[in-house]
């Protein structure tokens, strides 16, 4: 379900009303390889929020979150 948001003016940015979506997943990283050693992989929690359909000339807002909490 979408939210939405008023994002304030900054940087010479006017502010703006956007519609965000938000998606989370478990990620299992991987250990790079170091020879003669073996690292543990790492699970972390991602969590992505975007805007959807940005008005025309406008940059989406995207944010992406790693966390190690559920």
């Amino acid at each position: 379900m979408p939210s939405i948001i008023d994002i304030p003016a900054r940087g010479g940015r006017p502010g703006r009303r956007v519609e965000l979506t938000a998606r989370s997943a478990e990620i299992t990283l991987r250990a790079p390889y170091r020879k003669g050693k073996k690292l543990p992989e790492v699970t972390v929690h991602a969590v992505m929020v975007r805007e959807e359909a940005p008005a025309a000339g406008i940059e989406p807002l995207e944010w992406l979150l790693l966390t190690d909490l559920p």
